[in-house]
């Protein structure tokens, strides 16, 4: 078998194991699409309509299946044949399917360069002006191989056609803070919100209140834990539930205590499997229903033992839970502790700009938990920035930016309602509206305004 046999025959057997796999584990295409790019050339001939095909599937937000990617090659390819591709699918060949795509793309870039040297192999124009123009034209050919480069018409007759057809598939998402979601009207996909506020100062607090607040309106949600482990998280958010179920169950001037923290949770439960009750039936019942209810929503979680602190990993799994799950919305916990770099100034930049590409690149909001600066802690306001630790980029690409703060003179009383003010600090697009004010169980962290108020009617 000569090379040029060779290496066809290769090429084929590539595409068909980066296809199959994409035809059989839908997700594997963004771990492939990040090494392939959209590039239809690095696939043979034959396969291109197919891989063209598995694109447009993800801008319509569909799953790459066998009967969507035939629909969408409309007869480009000969009947069967991508039921055949998927057939080839194995186990083997999923689990080193990204090998496959760097393998792809290394013959399909040779092929782009055999290509461009059979065309310059049957220039005849000898003349000064015939040679500059095949080497202008190789040069911009080589440009395009090395560069990786995607396509899309930049005409302003196309991209209006695609402003106005995103209009099409627009989504809002409400927040659960009436003031903010009658102002800016939710939460939109695209841009980046940023929480920024000194330690213990209701970050976490406001994170957990909105996240429980978008599941429970079946909008799947997914939360990077970088601080602290996942457990943690989930244990708090069934505390705010269990604190629900307490306040439903009871009046609020009763003497059922309000006492839901993840520390207390774990206490009760170490205490209990020693003979000792700290929760009394009550309070036992609402966490086993709080439980209940968690269980049943559409919340992901991941920690640090998920290497998301990662930005490349963290990507990916945005990309693939929006994919498989429907997830759209994202939190990140916190900011500084993601990324790379020598110094809390690099990974901070760094952290920032990227908040800013994943939300606008894969369409999803994304929220962060920042930590504050002690300059902008002791100044207590006043500045048009955030003070984010660890420098301004934050403030420069963020869409909307919020400042937390709990009301000292209410805290002591884990029984007592205490509050949290939300300052919009910062809007992109809106004009910001001050602080707000929450009336929240100290405890568990839970926004109680209505049960407040309706006690007192």
């Amino acid at each position: 078998m000569n090379s040029k046999t060779f290496l066809t025959s290769a090429w084929s057997e590539l595409s068909h194991k980066v296809l199959s796999s994409i035809l059989v584990d839908h997700g594997a295409i963004f771990p492939i699409r990040d090494v392939i790019q959209e590039n239809q050339r690095w696939f043979p001939p034959k396969d291109r309509p197919i891989w063209q095909a598995m694109i447009n599937c993800l801008g319509d937000d569909t799953p790459p299946t066998i009967e969507a990617v035939s629909l969408r090659v409309n007869g480009a390819t000969p009947k069967g044949y991508i039921q055949q591709i998927a057939n080839m699918w194995t186990d083997e060949d999923n689990r080193r399917v990204i090998h496959h795509a760097v393998e792809l793309r290394n013959i399909g870039m040779l092929a782009d360069l055999r290509q461009l040297g059979q065309e310059l192999a049957s220039q005849e124009n000898p003349t000064p002006g015939g040679i500059i123009d095949a080497i202008g034209n190789a040069q911009t050919r080589l440009a395009g191989i090395y560069a990786n480069q995607t396509e899309r018409d930049p005409s302003a007759k196309s991209v209006s056609d695609s402003a106005w057809n995103r209009m099409e598939s627009l989504t809002l998402i409400p927040t659960g803070l009436d003031w903010f979601d009658e102002t800016a009207g939710g939460c939109w996909l695209g841009y980046n919100y940023w929480v920024v506020a000194a330690y213990k100062n209701g970050k976490s607090t406001l994170m957990r209140n909105i996240a429980l607040n978008l599941a429970e309106r079946d909008q799947p949600v997914g939360v990077f834990c970088a601080e602290g482990g996942r457990e943690d998280f989930v244990i708090g958010i069934q505390g705010m539930l269990a604190t629900r179920y307490l306040l439903e169950a009871v009046n609020i001037d009763s003497q059922t205590q309000l006492r839901m923290s993840v520390l207390n949770i774990k206490r009760a439960w170490l205490e209990q499997k020693r003979g000792k009750e700290l929760f009394n039936k009550l309070e036992w019942e609402a966490l086993h229903a709080a439980r209940q209810t968690y269980e049943s929503l559409p919340i992901f979680a991941w920690d640090s033992k998920d290497h998301i602190k990662d930005l490349a990993t963290l990507r990916h799994k945005v990309k693939k839970y929006k994919m498989e799950h429907g997830c759209s919305v994202f939190w990140m916990d916190y900011s500084q502790l993601f990324g790379k770099g020598d110094t809390l100034y690099e990974r901070q930049s760094g952290t920032a700009i990227n908040v800013q590409d994943i939300a606008s690149t894969e369409d999803v909001a994304l929220w962060v938990i920042a930590q504050q600066n002690e300059e902008a802690i002791k100044s207590k306001g006043g500045s048009h920035s955030t003070g984010t630790k660890g420098g301004g980029d934050a403030d420069a690409t963020a869409d909307f930016s919020f400042i937390p703060s709990i009301d000292q003179d209410l805290q002591g009383d884990p029984h007592s309602p205490g509050a949290i003010n939300i300052e919009l600090h910062h809007s992109r697009w809106t004009a910001s509206r001050g602080k707000h004010r929450h009336l929240v169980n100290p405890s568990s962290g839970l926004i109680i305004d209505k049960w407040f108020k309706r006690s007192l009617s």
